[in-house]
């Protein structure tokens, strides 16, 4: 028998190994470059020992779940559950050309994370309907300029929310 866990940290675990497993398929990998994703409960991160050669870090977090009967006298429950998708890589120099171009890179691993989602169901484990759709996608501002200004970094942080019959 598995332990027992939070539909939320389920949909995040499942959004990682989603990631992990697109990767692992050649044929059908949709990332322009390998990541490593993990599930955390927060984004830290020590962005001084980020090479500039190192993959970019991927980071799911939980982060709200809201519950809702449907209908009156209907014993099922929708759930509304929200995840972050913190993307953490080393840039360079801001303002360089190489900088620049990897910012493009990062921007476009960032579309291609949301389009994985966009085009289908996502299996959740351990949750009653096992089918989690995706609802919504935010990010603004879709990249904090500070932090490649001052730590030669790109941070992007996204949410994503799915719908679950709970």
């Amino acid at each position: 028998m598995s332990e027992p866990t939070s539909n939320l940290v389920a949909l995040a675990d499942a959004i990682v190994a989603a990631l992990t497993a697109a990767q692992a398929q050649p044929a059908i990998n949709p990332f322009a470059e390998p990541f490593t994703a993990v599930r955390r409960f927060a984004p830290l991160a020590d962005l001084s020992e980020l090479k500039d050669s190192d993959p970019p870090l991927v980071y799911i977090l939980p982060l709200a779940d809201d519950e809702q009967r449907q209908g009156k006298a209907a014993p099922a429950f929708r759930g509304d559950y929200e995840v972050a998708c913190i993307i953490y890589a080393r840039v360079g120099p801001a303002g360089s050309d190489a900088a620049e171009t990897r910012v493009a890179e990062l921007m476009t691993l960032r579309q291609q994370i949301r389009d994985l989602f966009k085009n289908g169901r996502l299996t959740v484990a351990g949750t009653t309907d096992t089918l989690a759709v995706l609802t919504g996608i935010g990010g603004n501002p879709a990249y904090a300029e500070n932090m490649l200004i001052e730590n030669h970094c790109f941070g992007s942080a996204q949410s994503l929310r799915f719908t679950l019959m709970v």
